[in-house]
């Protein structure tokens, strides 16, 4: 089990993006675009106040800037899991930022500060990825439950071990789920049918994503995020 962590005070946007003018200077140029990037749509996304489903998806556009990577066969210097697909291309690099955060900010705010939200997040059905294959007709209700299953057991051993990147992996995958179905077409904008999952979404990532900007600036040598996928071209 993880030790304990003191309670550490996360910077705010202006904050990061204040140390990110301080700091830049020694970044290669592909973590000083990613960062920009990924700190203004955060900006954008803390100016929005309660329009939860812009905000939404403005803070998963900053977290996309972070990790995002060309979906293309592994190579010798990037295994499948970092580049095969959007959920596994995240996890990967959530498993980079959790073993770097030797200052153990995601464990305080994972653990101590939002535990709470963040079970009602994962155990809520509209955020399961399988609940709606079942509703599309994918998969049918045995396997619904069986997944369900699997996954509420990986959850539960998460939260007994406080295993922090697993928890992560598992929290995102859901957020996830909530990404799709905005930016898909599949929800009413301002809509009234659903909306705990985008509320709470949009809590848990105004809390845990300038953490993840935060590890990104502080320990930027431990890992390196790769090339994003569209650089900047002059017109």
């Amino acid at each position: 089990m993880e030790q304990k962590a003191p309670a550490v005070t996360a910077l705010t946007a202006a904050q990061l993006d204040a140390l990110y003018h301080q700091l830049r200077a020694d970044f290669p140029e592909n973590l000083r675009l990613r960062l920009h990037r990924s700190l203004s749509w955060l900006k954008k996304a803390d100016s929005l106040g309660e329009d939860y489903d812009l905000r939404y998806i403005s803070y998963w556009i900053s977290f996309n800037a972070l990790y995002g990577r060309e979906i293309r066969p592994a190579s010798d210097d990037l295994p499948a899991e970092a580049v095969g697909s959007s959920r596994s291309g995240f996890k990967y690099f959530l498993s980079q930022i959790c073993a770097a955060d030797s200052s153990q900010l995601l464990y305080h705010a994972l653990w101590q500060s939002f535990s709470q939200s963040i079970r009602v997040f994962l155990f809520n059905k509209f955020t399961s990825r399988n609940y709606w294959l079942y509703q599309q007709g994918s998969i049918d209700c045995k396997a619904m439950e069986e997944l369900g299953q699997e996954n509420q057991r990986l959850v539960q051993s998460a939260l007994s071990h406080q295993n922090s990147t697993l928890l992560l992996g598992l929290l995102f995958d859901r957020l996830y789920t909530v990404r799709n179905q905005l930016v898909h077409g599949s929800s009413t904008y301002g809509g009234s049918v659903n909306r705990a999952q985008v509320m709470d979404g949009c809590r848990i990532m105004a809390e845990i994503l300038p953490l993840l900007v935060q590890i990104c600036l502080e320990k930027h040598d431990a890992f390196d995020l790769g090339d994003p996928p569209y650089p900047v071209m002059p017109d």
